[in-house]
């Protein structure tokens, strides 16, 4: 049974391009991170997430920011999964890209956000990513020592076809870094993530950003994970928050974080830090028939914070 020791990292995203992968590298050499297997950073993570900002953060693939998520990966030993950031191509598309590496910090896995988030809801959000980005067209399943993972980005999950299609190609884990809004966030964030495990029978982790009401978007925050039962670590569908604090040890016991995680759930999770969650992969069996999965059996699912 493998243990994958992973972080997810809710920043907050600055307009100083520099300054958001200052924290990244900040939280990543943090005590309480050291020895972890995986980190997945959120949408947009070097960012701010608005169109006007989209063309001048972009970079090509191979530029300043890749370089220095790629040295990351390797000074720390880990799979990092960048968030994502505006990657520009030769022609001078734009795309909502999600990079990640090994623990050499060798690139492994690349996905260019396939559905663009366009919204327009009365008296709620109001926001189209196409009027800058370019939509991409591969479903992405990437290799680890642990096993096969799939990735893709915020809009991509609400389609339950891409999520199968990601189990068809062996992922054993979604990682899905978003910024759900006010309006979709409250609705959709967590039945989302705990209804794709269960209907996968995978692990799915979302990485969000942090809250900020004085940027022109409004993340929802609230990072999560959850396994194929679709329990999330606090246990009581709730979701893992940004304050990093564990709720326990598996054992139904509280840890001294749990007083925190309980502010952390009164306060909405607003503020950036990091969740430390440890997912125990088990053996799984999946029965084909032509091609299709029949079933998939799982056994010792646990899903919890330390």
């Amino acid at each position: 049974m493998a243990i994958i020791k992973t972080a997810i990292l809710q920043t907050h995203v600055y307009t100083d391009k520099f300054r958001n992968i200052t924290q990244a590298a900040e939280l990543l050499a943090s005590p309480e991170l050291q020895g972890i297997d995986l980190a997945v950073l959120p949408e947009m993570f070097c960012c701010p997430y608005e169109n006007k900002y989209f063309p001048e953060y972009a970079e090509i693939e191979g530029g300043d920011t890749w370089e220095k998520c790629s040295r990351l990966a390797a000074e720390y030993g880990i799979y990092l999964v960048a968030g994502s950031m505006p990657e520009r191509d030769e022609a001078g598309n734009i795309y909502n890209t999600s990079y990640v590496f090994d623990r050499n910090g060798h690139q492994i896995g690349k996905h260019r956000k396939m559905h663009l988030f366009d919204i327009d809801v009365k008296g709620g959000q109001y926001f189209k990513e196409s009027d800058t980005l370019t939509p991409g067209d591969q479903v992405t399943v990437f290799d680890t020592e642990f096993g096969k993972m799939g990735l893709c980005i915020c809009y991509d999950f609400r389609f339950p076809e891409l999520a199968r299609l990601m189990v068809d190609e062996g992922a054993q884990v979604i990682i899905a870094p978003a910024a759900f809004n006010m309006t979709t966030g409250p609705l959709h964030w967590e039945l989302m993530f705990r209804q794709r495990a269960v209907d996968n029978q995978v692990y799915t982790i979302g990485a969000a950003p942090a809250r900020d009401l004085n940027a022109g978007y409004h993340s929802w925050g609230h990072s999560i994970a959850a396994d194929p039962l679709g329990k999330s670590p606090h246990g009581d569908g709730r979701e893992a928050g940004c304050e990093g604090c564990g709720t326990g040890s598996g054992r139904g016991k509280k840890s001294p974080g749990a007083a925190a995680a309980s502010e952390a759930q009164e306060r909405g999770y607003l503020r950036p830090d990091h969740v430390f969650v440890v997912i125990s992969m088990p053996i799984w069996y999946c029965i084909r028939q032509t091609g299709n999965p029949v079933s998939i059996y799982r056994k010792k699912v646990k899903l919890w914070l330390s």
